[in-house]
């Protein structure tokens, strides 16, 4: 496994090691890193780092893929799948030159937002919670229903190998509790037992979002603070994925255009702020097995993009 140390040393970005007490009075210590709107936050020494404000890639996609949604990783082919968020195709790209290899329907056009690939079958979620099973070999398609509803409002979709299930990221209501304001749900559907579990397998509050920060961003100018406390409060997850290397789990916003890591025990390790001029509008996320990270991301007026981060 590849990590980076963090280190004190004079460059252009500010970069800092600082530390803070905690509710225990324990001292912990985190890493700093701003350069204009962007800003990278974590807990700990040793990570695998990204330079998220230089990605090592910006591809140019397809007028096709303007407005692309969710984004998986074809391990058959070392090739990436995606979705737009109106046509019922799935489209293949060549993850070094950003180019449409193949076009395949599997449905009618609709609001689609995940997709994520197991073996012969490729899974492309619907906002309203509709799971479409598409079967490569056959090129037939079946729906799967969920208790969940455009008033949940689906966006991320990824397949957990190691469980076989499916998680499946919200950025509207919560099921349990109803309009719980300022909470995100994570939710898994056992493959294997056909299962959708209604208690979240994640459960996301902004207020601990914002206590990370503010614990954290002590460094940051009065007006920046308020900024990024801003970004938070719109933090809606818009695609999710888990690291093959360590299984930390990646949680993308693209309002606020945002980043949360959480680890193994679903507890914040990494917070980042995307500079909205390099990452408008992130909404799809995945890795390959090497641990090479991929982000989509929709153009507004202009073309979407591929972006690719290597560990640094």
């Amino acid at each position: 496994m590849v990590f980076f140390r963090f280190l004190l040393v004079g460059c252009i970005v500010l970069l800092a090691s600082c530390s803070f007490l905690n509710g225990e009075g324990n001292r912990l210590s985190y890493v700093f890193i701003q350069k204009g709107d962007y800003l990278f936050l974590s807990d700990d020494e040793e990570i695998i780092y990204y330079q998220f404000n230089k990605p090592d890639k910006t591809l140019k996609l397809s007028k096709k893929l303007k407005e692309i949604s969710g984004l998986t990783y074809n391990s058959n082919a070392q090739t990436l799948l995606t979705i737009n968020d109106e046509q019922g195709l799935i489209f293949e790209i060549d993850p070094d030159k950003g180019k449409i290899l193949n076009e395949t329907r599997f449905g009618l056009d609709g609001d689609y937002e995940g997709i994520a690939r197991e073996g012969k079958y490729i899974y492309v979620t619907e906002s309203n919670g509709d799971i479409h099973r598409f079967n490569t070999l056959t090129n037939k398609s079946e729906t799967i229903l969920t208790p969940l509803s455009s008033v949940n409002n689906v966006e991320g979709l990824y397949y957990d190998s190691g469980k076989h299930r499916l998680l499946i990221a919200c950025k509207g209501k919560v099921l349990e509790g109803g309009a719980s304001r300022g909470q995100r749900a994570v939710y898994k559907f056992n493959l294997k037992k056909s299962k959708f579990s209604e208690s979240p397998f994640i459960l996301l509050r902004r207020e601990k979002i914002l206590d990370y920060l503010d614990e954290r961003g002590g460094d940051l100018k009065k007006e920046s603070l308020k900024e990024y406390k801003q970004r938070v409060r719109y933090f809606s997850p818009s695609g999710i994925a888990i690291h093959p290397l360590n299984g930390d789990i990646y949680l993308l916003s693209a309002r606020g255009n945002m980043l949360l890591i959480l680890n193994k025990n679903k507890q914040i390790s990494q917070l980042v702020f995307f500079d909205k001029s390099i990452v408008p509008q992130p909404e799809g996320i995945c890795f390959d097995q090497e641990g090479n990270l991929f982000i989509g991301s929709e153009g507004k007026s202009k073309a979407g993009k591929l972006f690719v981060f290597k560990i640094s």
